[in-house]
């Protein structure tokens, strides 16, 4: 349907953006539904002069669409993709020229050693698609650290959120909190204010504070799977306290890693560290397993410090700090700028050793498990008990007979010569049988039809051959001719 060619006021601008925090709480209104609420009305009234000056500044600049509003095969309106994507571009480009600014003006000052900046990382114990395709997360973790090149990283707030999974969530909540963080839903030592915990972050960033604006957040945009649920976070942190959505600034910690080496190399020619190197770098997580990182929630359950936020965002300053430090002449210490090296008072081959050391097969915790043949540890070790009996015994009896070589060439003893029985003769005559006519040679006057060739005229040969069948004649003795000649 066309939109309405009436130009939206102050009102109306904040009835959408209420209606937008509603929709997240599992509330659903239209924009005449929400105008004529009481609760809007309400937070409206109460709403201090100061942030009601963003809103008609919005309604100032608003332009009057008089198109229709076409929509994508997901439901999802052009124009507001439109405007989504030109307010992304818009955010990115004073983002950079936000880090461009201040890291210029360090350089110019020779004090990029002592800019102060706040890297954030979050986990999240799951997510929800809402009806406008957006996805929302919900906070597990939140660590913010407050860093320099100078001092390192100066400071750290680190807090642990637990709130009532939704239902439906549930299984979603524990399959990741298995697969990543190790945190358990609904842990009972959790933060559940939100009010709270934004006004603690808050208070973490005051120092950074300059013309009544809080300093900018840094973490990795370049993967979606830490920026949205981090900005969604901070979002929901936001609207819990009464605050814009996006009251804290979310920027890239990629781009200030390109700008601050860029400022510190006093480059030349046309060298240039982008931010995608900066990326690049970070991705390859050098200090993945360093010692001593994490939080002490999971160095107390020992598992998931690999994705514990206080860790992850410790070894995004220290490959800062390797590209940063040494141009600058800054010595790495230990715990500030790098991680601790961690000492072993074992050789890594005597615990090696000491490992293999305790297994046993005899172990009773295995020894009625069966493996692959379905056979039984307890029945191959009595089988190989007997198998190693007979073997012994066979090696004592070798011992009690003692082998002899017997060399036959010294010998002069005359070996008897074996005498063999010659074959049995047939019991018919050898007769030549040809069909030839021509063959003038052939007798021609032999009866064929009168010789015998069943099985009865010849030897057996061998123990497997067919018995002969047995005749009445007398034979003879073997050798001695014939008893019988068939004509």
């Amino acid at each position: 349907m066309p939109k309405s060619k009436n130009k939206p006021n102050a009102f109306t601008i904040f009835c959408q953006e209420w209606k937008k925090k509603q929709e997240k709480l599992g509330k659903y209104y239209s924009i005449p539904e929400a105008i004529t609420n009481p609760e809007c009305n309400k937070v409206w009234k109460d709403l201090p002069e100061e942030q009601k000056k963003r809103y008609k500044t919005l309604a100032k600049n608003a332009k009057i669409d008089v198109d229709i509003d076409k929509k994508t095969g997901l439901g999802e309106s052009l124009s507001e993709i439109t405007k989504a994507e030109q307010k992304k571009k818009e955010f990115i480009d004073n983002m950079k020229e936000y880090i461009y600014s201040i890291t210029k003006s360090a350089k110019d000052n020779n004090c990029v050693q002592q800019l102060t900046f706040y890297v954030i990382h979050t986990n999240y114990a799951y997510n929800r698609t809402l009806m406008n395709n957006e996805v929302e997360y919900y906070p597990a973790e939140i660590c913010l650290a407050r860093c320099s090149l100078q001092n390192g990283i100066e400071d750290v707030y680190h807090v642990l959120i637990s709130d009532v999974v939704m239902k439906g969530y549930r299984s979603d909540a524990l399959i990741h909190s298995k697969e990543t963080h190790q945190i358990p839903i609904e842990l009972p030592d959790g933060k559940n204010d939100y009010q709270e915990i934004f006004m603690n972050l808050c208070k973490f960033l005051e120092p950074g504070r300059k013309n009544k604006t809080l300093p900018p957040l840094y973490t990795i945009m370049s993967k979606d799977d830490i920026y949205y649920p981090v900005k969604s976070i901070l979002g929901k942190l936001s609207t819990a306290s009464g605050e814009y959505e996006e009251y804290l600034c979310l920027y890239a910690f990629e781009d200030l890693f390109a700008a601050m080496y860029n400022a510190v190399l006093e480059q030349s020619g046309n060298f240039d560290f982008e931010s995608i190197t900066a990326f690049r770098e970070i991705k390859k997580d050098p200090y993945a397993y360093s010692h001593d990182l994490e939080c002490d929630f999971h160095k107390a359950i020992g598992a998931g410090a690999l994705h514990c936020s206080q860790s992850i965002v410790k070894r995004w300053f220290y490959v800062l700090c390797d590209f940063c430090c040494d141009p600058l002449n800054i010595i790495k210490v230990a715990g500030v700028h790098t991680p601790i090296e961690k000492r072993e008072l074992i050789p890594p081959l005597s615990r090696l050793s000491s490992t293999f050391s305790t297994l046993s097969l005899n172990d009773s915790k295995y020894s009625s498990t069966l493996n692959m043949s379905e056979v039984s540890n307890d029945y191959r070790m009595r089988s190989f008990g007997k198998l190693n009996h007979q073997a012994t015994r066979r090696a004592n009896e070798s011992k009690a007979k003692p082998f002899h070589i017997i060399d036959h060439s010294k010998i002069n003893k005359k070996i008897p010569e074996v005498r063999e029985r010659p074959l049995r003769p047939p019991y018919s005559k050898s007769t030549l049988i040809d069909d030839d006519d021509d063959d003038d040679d052939i007798d021609d006057t032999i009866d064929t039809r009168s010789i015998d060739y069943s099985e009865r005229s010849f030897p057996s040969i061998g123990r497997g051959a067919v018995p002969r069948r047995k005749t009445q004649e007398k034979k003879s003795s073997a050798g001695h001719g014939y008893t019988n000649v068939l004509k």
